[in-house]
């Protein structure tokens, strides 16, 4: 948590948080202008479950993204082996909180430039790790450091595979033409973990975990939680549809019929319920607090992220 350095104002509070580029990018042109890209990104982005960003500054001789600073949780503390067998309404609080992610890629996928264009933007690291529950229970999306956009103006040639790989759609990994519904694949990837307290794709190795992707068994969720609605494990079984032309259309599709089966098998989830389920599903090992400050790391330092680097025809930012 910190003070930026421009005075608060009506469009920004007194405290924010700092993503700061790091050290040892500082002179990377590439990583310089990628971190200018997400800054200026996110400053186009308006929406209650995005996590908002104010501007770009420089503190310490380095540039930073300021940011709202979110008092909650990231997504992952909440996904414990010790909080399952789950109580029966918690698969609306997940499905809940997957509609709010959801409501958070659409606004990205059509958010338009200054000019009033469409920017086509796809986020392209959907993982739990970026999304955080406020204690209010409102969802928060954020991190775009490796968003996709064709104006951003620079490209891999190499083919690299950006994102963490147990979240990556398999259009993606083959190098098949793709969209933003490789967020809504994700989406479904998260909410079917989420539902069944269970991993969906894990290998020994990064290029095993792709294997599972493209090849490997999807179960139903209601098949390893019997207690689980089938209609709801048919709207997660849909955003986890290899071919993408049975997939959701947009996360605005999904987010619309997880917020139907919620409304027909249980009512409404208003954010107190969410908050209130979400306090009593808090892991004795998890911290209290998530503290929306954390540096851009160079390439292999960061253990959260595989990122694969293979020679392909994909080409992308």
């Amino acid at each position: 948590m910190v003070r930026a350095l421009a005075p608060p104002s009506a469009d920004r509070p007194e405290v924010v948080a700092l993503k700061f580029l790091h050290r040892s990018l500082v002179d990377d042109p590439k990583a310089a202008a990628a971190f200018r890209a997400e800054a200026a990104l996110g400053m186009l982005l308006r929406h209650p479950n995005i996590v908002r960003t104010y501007d770009l500054e420089h503190h310490d001789g380095r540039s930073a993204i300021v940011m709202e600073y979110v008092d909650g949780r990231p997504l992952h503390t909440f996904h414990h082996p010790a909080l399952f067998p789950a109580p029966e309404h918690e698969p609306y609080m997940v499905a809940a909180l997957i509609a709010q992610t959801c409501d958070a890629l659409h606004a990205l996928h059509t958010v338009r430039g200054a000019d009033g264009s469409a920017r086509r933007v796809v986020h392209r690291d959907v993982t739990p790790q970026n999304i955080l529950v406020r204690r209010d229970g409102v969802v928060k999306l954020l991190d775009y450091g490796v968003f996709f956009s064709p104006d951003r103006g620079f490209h891999t040639t190499a083919g690299f595979l950006k994102g963490k790989v147990p979240y990556l759609a398999p259009e993606y990994i083959d190098s098949r033409p793709w969209d933003h519904r490789v967020d809504v694949w994700a989406a479904g990837v998260i909410a079917w973990e989420f539902l069944t307290g269970k991993r969906l794709f894990r290998g020994e190795s990064p290029g095993r975990t792709m294997v599972a992707v493209r090849r490997a068994l999807i179960p139903d969720p209601s098949s390893l939680r019997p207690e689980l609605s089938p209609r709801l494990a048919a709207v997660v079984m849909r955003a986890l549809e290899r071919n993408i032309a049975r997939r959701y259309r947009s996360a605005h599709e999904f987010a619309v019929a997880l917020r139907e089966v919620i409304g027909a098998e249980y009512g409404v989830v208003d954010p107190e319920t969410l908050s209130d389920w979400a306090d009593g599903r808090e892991p004795r090992a998890a911290s209290g607090v998530m503290r929306v400050a954390r540096s851009l790391s160079p390439p292999g330092e960061s253990a959260e992220r595989d990122t694969l680097s293979f020679h392909s025809k994909l080409t992308g930012t």
